[in-house]
């Protein structure tokens, strides 16, 4: 081709289908902190400085704070036990105050109330009272064999002045379960392997096999 005909040739204009497309780069060859603020530019705009995010932070420390509330010492019971003996000495409720510093409110309750607290369980009460739980403990004590009884049937075999009877197997369990006791499955003992018992026990068998019923019960 010739070469003036070349330079003469106006440009060839390109369709939108022939223009060079810039090479992105991809997302994973990117650091952390790149991706992060693009993910910021393209959701919230602009990140803001640091000038501005300590600005706002000191507006909103200067923003009037809602007071704690303070209250006042829980009392012990040598505090309840000052107050009830300045009461005693005849001083009021004021003077306490001036003196120790306990409020008002906790000076009147500490005076109508007990030096320890008490609490009242809920639910319902048992049906075998405090006396006679401790008399039922004494009689379970006195004889091994005792323990052995079932609940249902310690009313029958309770003597008459424990006042058992007529109470119910739930009602026993409940009283042996505040004194500290409850029900296990005792464990039974094995025969011994020593020849001196185990002749023993042939010389006894052989003795009492030809027992009566009678004489076996």
């Amino acid at each position: 081709m010739d070469i003036s005909r070349l330079l003469n040739t106006p440009p060839r204009r390109r369709f939108p289908s022939e223009i060079l497309e810039t090479p992105q780069l991809s997302t994973q060859s990117l650091p952390l902190s790149q991706l992060l603020t693009q993910s910021w530019d393209s959701q919230n705009g602009p990140r803001p400085s640091r000038e501005s995010s300590l600005a706002s932070e000191s507006s909103q420390s200067n923003l009037p704070q809602t007071p704690k509330r303070e209250y006042a010492p829980t009392l012990t019971r040598s505090d309840r036990i000052r107050i009830k003996t300045a009461f005693d000495f005849n001083h009021c409720p004021e003077s306490i105050h001036k003196k120790y510093g306990y409020t008002i409110s906790q000076i009147e309750r500490t005076r109508h109330s007990r030096l320890t607290p008490q609490v009242h369980r809920r639910g319902r009460k048992p049906f075998i009272n405090t006396p006679t739980r401790h008399s039922m403990e004494q009689w379970f004590l006195k004889s091994p064999s005792r323990r052995h009884i079932a609940f249902k049937h310690i009313p029958a075999l309770a003597p008459p002045e424990l006042g058992l009877q007529g109470y119910g197997e739930q009602a026993i369990r409940t009283a042996f379960k505040l004194v500290g006791y409850g029900r296990r499955v005792a464990k039974r003992k094995g025969f011994l392997d020593d020849p001196e018992v185990m002749n023993k026990r042939l010389t006894f068998a052989q003795i009492a096999i030809n027992w009566t019923v009678e004489r076996l019960f």
